[in-house]
């Protein structure tokens, strides 16, 4: 029986990193015929931080399987915050107690080539760490993450119509998203917040492209999109009482749309890339973080502003 390489893959974040990562670890088997482990150590932990927005496993809202490794238990076994175990010190010392082993750590923001050149090193076990957060980590897959991420539960009767107005209409998602980016502290440091200014342009973009426009807003703060977008053309808004399971309904519809207008969101970025018409146009903004390069993370056919 052959031997397989393991590629675990240490996920954090919510549902839109944890798809990154699971994303570039799919690809990353496929290309070497390995095994692919997810390590949930990270999410698990709750070792005090201010400001953290603590975490669960979110890739259950689709229909796979993974396996998941046991190396989850050695921030445990050695008494120590699952967030250390990622530190170079950590990853050099498990390099060392597991032998065979390639750490794969990501080190800014942007497509990271050490990834593909670990395929060559030829080792029992890869790590890797890191947001992942660039569709050239698992561009060859794309085919089949589509499927991997097919969702598992059915529409309610209200969700279905919904579903169907977004098919038959000349359906645009808007998703803004407020909540933690307007709360925690550490989102505001790190993310660029988008006022109405950035909607308002890209819904003038796309409305010049497309005819008979029909958009629907996605978020988390319905009265502050109602009361500062003021769209002139047929809009509904979809609200927390849609959003389902783990959010997974929001990303589900707004993949059903014809186009999207994005946030600076992971999660929204899915509901765009998961989009499967062939003449979509997706808008994303111009600045994603406030001090960060990201020059990767957006595909070059999305049009920024």
């Amino acid at each position: 029986m052959e031997n397989k390489s393991k590629i675990i893959v240490f996920l954090r974040g919510g549902l839109g990193n944890q798809m990154f990562q699971y994303s570039a670890g799919f690809d990353f088997a496929r290309k070497i015929n390995g095994e692919l482990f997810l390590d949930t150590t990270f999410l698990n932990d709750r070792f005090p931080r201010a400001g953290f927005t603590y975490r669960k496993y979110d890739l259950d809202v689709f229909n796979i399987n993974p396996q998941f490794t046991k190396l989850s238990k050695i921030s445990s076994s050695l008494k120590i915050p699952g967030i250390w175990l990622f530190s170079d010190l950590m990853m050099t010392k498990l390099q060392n107690k597991f032998g065979n082993l390639e750490v794969v750590k990501e080190r800014d923001n942007n497509y990271f080539s050490k990834l593909n050149e670990a395929i060559e090193t030829n080792s029992k076990s890869y790590f890797l760490f890191g947001y992942f957060q660039s569709e050239k980590y698992f561009i060859d897959s794309a085919k089949e993450l589509r499927n991997e991420f097919s969702f598992k539960n059915e529409f309610s009767d209200n969700e279905k119509k919904i579903a169907d107005r977004i098919k038959n209409l000349n359906s645009v998602s808007i998703h803004i998203r407020r909540g933690d980016y307007i709360i925690s502290k550490k989102a505001k440091r790190v993310m660029k917040e988008l006022g109405s200014d950035y909607y308002k342009k890209a819904i003038g973009e796309i409305s010049k492209k497309i005819s008979d426009p029909h958009f629907f807003v996605f978020s988390d703060d319905i009265e502050w999109c109602k009361e500062n977008l003021k769209i002139e053309f047929p809009t509904e808004y979809i609200g927390n009482d849609t959003a389902g399971y783990k959010n997974s309904r929001h990303l589900q519809l707004m993949s059903l749309c014809k186009h999207n207008i994005i946030a600076n969101s992971s999660f929204s970025w899915w509901g765009a890339w998961l989009n499967n018409n062939p003449g979509k146009i997706v808008i994303a903004p111009k600045d994603w973080f406030n001090d960060r390069d990201e020059n990767d993370l957006v595909p070059h056919v999305w049009k920024r502003v």
